[in-house]
């Protein structure tokens, strides 16, 4: 984790995206754990972020996690609003549980946008219109996206048959939320 830490605090990068497990607790930021493969990590930790990114703050924070845009009365948009306390200008995060197959499928699909300098409220509305309309698709053993061009490979029989029935249904891309400047 200190090497995403450090990472995270290196000024030349200005989106980071977390793709794991979370898990906010009742009773604010310092109950709040992100699980990596190794520990978990508090809220607090990434505070630090701010402070080691010398006032030049992530443009985006992306938490791809089951819940991480959910709190309680003391952090009202959980992990994600979180994210923003910890100097980000802007954070993605999910209002329920999400699947990692359709979720990787998605912000695969989000960053290629970002990639093209569509901003950020328009990539995410292309790519919940690209999953809704059937142009991310699953084809063979791969998720192919809205450009033909495979998003991922060498899906297992399991992961094929959670994705099997299609991705338009709004389950699979209306819970991922921005806050924080939507450009």
């Amino acid at each position: 984790m200190e090497v995403l830490l450090s990472q995270a605090a290196d000024p030349r990068y200005e989106r980071l995206h977390m793709a794991t497990h979370a898990e906010f607790m009742p009773g604010g930021p310092s109950q709040a754990r992100i699980f990596t493969g190794t520990a978990s990590v508090s809220h607090q930790e990434f505070a630090r972020l701010r402070q080691q990114r010398s006032g030049r703050p992530l443009a985006l924070f992306v938490l791809s996690a089951c819940r991480t845009a959910l709190g309680d009365s003391d952090s009202e948009l959980g992990f994600a609003g979180l994210a923003l306390q910890a100097g980000s200008r802007r954070a993605i995060g999910t209002l329920w549980y999400v699947d990692d197959v359709d979720t990787s499928a998605y912000f695969l699909q989000l960053y290629r946008y970002l990639d093209q300098g569509v901003q950020k409220a328009d990539a995410l509305r292309a790519t919940r219109q690209a999953m809704a309309t059937g142009k991310v698709r699953l084809q063979g053993d791969k998720v192919i996206g809205f450009d033909g061009v495979p998003l991922l490979t060498d899906l297992t029989p399991s992961q094929r048959r959670r994705v099997a029935s299609g991705m338009a249904h709004p389950y699979f891309w209306a819970g991922v939320q921005l806050i924080g400047t939507p450009w």
